[in-house]
C-alpha cells in the first residue's frame, strides 16, 4: 500500500512541475475543451489540423489559477521584502505545495520534493512577487 501511495504521489507532484514547466516553456495551451495539454513546436501543426482554432497559450498565473487552492503564503524578512512563496494546489490526501523553487508533496508518512528549472524558479518567484505586491498594498 505504501509503495502505491509513494507513487502515486510522486506522479502527482511530477505532473505540476511538468504542467508549470511547460507553461514557462511556451508548450502549454487550453484546449477547445478548457483543459490545459502540451503542444510542442512539431505537434502544432497536427493540432491545427484537427481544430479550427489556434488554441490560448496557458501562463504561470493561469495555471495556479486554475488547479490552485487559494491558500498562498509569503516568506518575507524583516523590511517586507518578498523571500519566497507558496500555494496549495491539493488538499487533504495529498496534500501538495508549489513553493517558488519547487513542488513539494505529502501524503501520511510519504514526501517527494522535486525542484523546479532555473527558467520555472524565476517565474514562480516572478508570479509570487507580483502577488506580494497585490496583497500588501
Amino acid at each position: 500500500m505504501a509503495d502505491n501511495i509513494d507513487e502515486e504521489l510522486h506522479s502527482m507532484v511530477k505532473d505540476i512541475v511538468d504542467e508549470l514547466e511547460s507553461a514557462v516553456n511556451g508548450c502549454l495551451y487550453r484546449g477547445v475543451d478548457g483543459e490545459f495539454e502540451t503542444i510542442d513546436d512539431g505537434d502544432m501543426n497536427e493540432y491545427m489540423q484537427n481544430h479550427d482554432e489556434v488554441p490560448e497559450q496557458v501562463t504561470v498565473a493561469d495555471v495556479i489559477e486554475k488547479r490552485g487552492l487559494g491558500d498562498t503564503r509569503f516568506e518575507v524578512n524583516s523590511s517586507k521584502e518578498l523571500c519566497g512563496g507558496r500555494t496549495l494546489f491539493t488538499f487533504g490526501g495529498p496534500n501538495i505545495w508549489v513553493h517558488d523553487n519547487m513542488v513539494c508533496g505529502y501524503w501520511g508518512s510519504a514526501k517527494v520534493e522535486m525542484p523546479f528549472n532555473p527558467e520555472t524558479r524565476s517565474a514562480m518567484f516572478d508570479w509570487f512577487k507580483e502577488y506580494w505586491e497585490v496583497v500588501k498594498a
